[in-house]
């Protein structure tokens, strides 16, 4: 191995230890596997997700090359025989010439060709790390070149290169399985502190709002009971992409757990908050719609700094603005303690028949309770208040002022 295979080797794990997304580092491999082989395109091919398909994630060509991959698009294997006799031999495979046109049609020739007609030669390379095939690189070489076929050497190398690819791609793999929930593809509540944690040191820093998005699906456990939990992941998974469709680039969506999901909005502000929540609902009506079910969400807000500086601080008065919203039926409230002072508020605020009596006149008592200064959090009441006008008369710690 040459001086410059080893640190194209070395560029290649440096790219992919530094990238914090497997999309950061793809499109540089691409391109420097298919100069390293001497080759006018390169694309690389990933096995999907949980079906028998292949998709195209990163396409790289040379000079002002004309051609047109479809990144992203997924080609299901049954139209891949060519493809498919590689991933299973573990084996490159050299096509050019008559066999090249003959094998290379339908959707498998618009994937190894990337729909660029001056391709003559074709290599194709799995990726195998630790015994377990993760996808094709794709070699191409247009009819420039006087020898179109590529060489032993040439492919030993491109394979070599490939085999480290792979062995980066794995590596990124795991890294992301460990912060992400795998139904969802949000991440998942372990990285949830850490990032919180990362996002309050910034705010603080440059003096900005974080609002915290704490999300509960409404009669979500219907579908599971009713339909089975196959279906309600299904569901499940359509919510988590519409939170993904309703929430800016910068937001973090994670999976709390179950068919909670939390957002952490950074640089915001609470009118942006109440924005982003009303969008979420929107996308949850939307999918409830599509699949012929009402569904629903409701969203406790928290707001830093001015709820709280820590993790524990913010997700208690999230927790606790998520239950006055459900409680309430309103769906969306923000902090613990700001209830409009209304019928609906009583009802939420006190659990026991008793304290609804008089309902117009503890509302008057409240008013001036709160002129004052004071302020009523959900359970410092005790078990079955009666009044309004008895809570006046305690002494802290019934009354939390």
């Amino acid at each position: 191995m040459n001086a410059a295979i080893r640190n194209l080797l070395v560029e290649m794990n440096n790219m992919a230890s530094s990238s914090k997304q497997m999309e950061g580092f793809l499109p540089s491999i691409a391109c420097k596997i298919g100069k390293a082989g001497s080759a006018d395109t390169c694309q690389v091919v990933l096995l999907g997700r949980g079906k028998p398909s292949l998709e195209l994630r990163s396409a790289c060509a040379s000079g002002d090359l004309k051609w047109s991959p479809r990144l992203q698009m997924e080609y299901a294997l049954r139209d891949l025989p060519v493809c498919r006799e590689a991933l299973a031999a573990h084996a490159p495979i050299r096509l050019h010439g008559e066999e090249l046109a003959r094998k290379a049609n339908g959707p498998e020739g618009e994937l190894l060709t990337g729909s660029c007609p001056w391709v003559a030669a074709i290599l194709i390379l799995p990726m195998v790390a630790q015994g377990q095939t993760l996808g094709l690189i794709i070699l191409g070489r247009t009819k420039r070149f006087f020898r179109r076929s590529f060489t032993a050497s040439q492919v030993n190398m491109s394979q070599a290169l490939a085999g480290h690819a792979a062995t980066a791609i794995d590596q990124a793999a795991l890294k992301r399985e460990s912060v992400h929930d795998p139904l969802t593809n949000l991440y998942n509540r372990r990285h949830f502190s850490t990032r919180l944690r990362e996002e309050i040191a910034r705010a603080k820093r440059q003096l900005q709002v974080i609002v915290i998005l704490l999300c509960d699906m409404d009669r979500f456990k219907d579908i599971n009971d009713s339909r089975g939990h196959q279906v309600g992941d299904s569901i499940l998974k359509a919510i988590a992409d519409s939170f993904q469709a309703s929430t800016r680039g910068t937001d973090l969506v994670f999976r709390w757990g179950g068919d909670e999901i939390v957002v952490i909005l950074s640089d915001s502000t609470r009118e942006g908050g109440l924005q982003a929540a009303n969008r979420i609902r929107e996308g949850v009506r939307r999918t409830g719609d599509t699949y012929g079910y009402d569904l629903d969400v409701s969203i406790g807000i928290a707001i830093y700094p001015e709820h709280g500086h820590s993790e524990h601080e913010l997700i208690h008065t999230a927790d606790r603005a998520l239950y006055i919203a459900k409680m309430s039926g309103r769906h969306l409230h923000i902090g613990e303690e700001e209830y409009e002072l209304n019928r609906g508020a009583i009802k939420v605020v006190f659990q026991a028949p008793e304290a609804l009596h008089h309902l117009d006149e503890n509302l008057r008592i409240a008013g001036r309770w709160r002129a004052k200064g004071n302020r009523f959090a959900i359970d410092d009441f005790g078990p079955a208040p009666h009044s309004l006008a008895e809570l006046l008369d305690d002494s802290p710690p019934r009354v939390e002022a």
